[in-house]
């Protein structure tokens, strides 16, 4: 368990069927790191399920925010209609993918490995597209989940960081 304080917390949600949907509930420590605290992952959960995992993460952790994708405004609003505070999530790319690397370059993310498991494959095999500046969609279901949650929580909270103060 980790020995430290949490300013708040929050969830990232990608939903998914045959791509493994995913919530992974996230901390932001007083000491001002970002901690993946817990991965929710699973395929072909319908949208009742993950309504009630939402609400074992609110039993535990309070009313929270859930940055969702927008992909799904029917699961967003099927959330919310049961009583998750679910966002939509900010989904720019590579300012996303940026942010997370640059977190983890900066030892500012870390991860609670024995919580996680999908994420733990996901992290060695995402490769991005030949010539292109995006990632190939696949094995990033628990990632994306990961970008949504802390991308949008900086984006909503003003809590951004200079990436040229780390030459990125």
């Amino acid at each position: 368990e980790v020995n430290i304080g949490f300013k708040k917390y929050f969830v990232g949600v990608d939903f998914g069927w045959e791509h493994y949907g995913s919530m992974v509930v996230m901390g932001l420590g007083l000491d001002n790191k970002y901690y993946l605290l817990k991965e929710y992952a699973y395929q072909h959960k319908d949208i009742d399920e993950w309504i009630n995992i939402a609400k074992d993460i609110v039993k535990e952790y309070g009313s929270i925010n859930f940055y969702c994708d927008t992909a799904r405004p029917d699961y967003i609003n099927k959330l919310k209609v049961n009583g998750i505070r679910a966002i939509n999530a900010r989904k720019e790319v590579l300012e996303g993918i940026s942010t997370i690397a640059t977190l983890f370059k900066t030892n500012k993310l870390l991860i609670l490995e024995d919580n996680v498991n999908i994420f733990k494959t996901e992290i060695y095999n995402y490769v991005w597209a030949k010539g292109k500046d995006e990632p190939i969609k696949s094995s990033d279901d628990v990632l994306d989940s990961l970008r949504y949650a802390i991308y949008t929580d900086m984006k909503l909270t003003g809590n951004t960081f200079n990436r040229n103060k780390y030459g990125i």
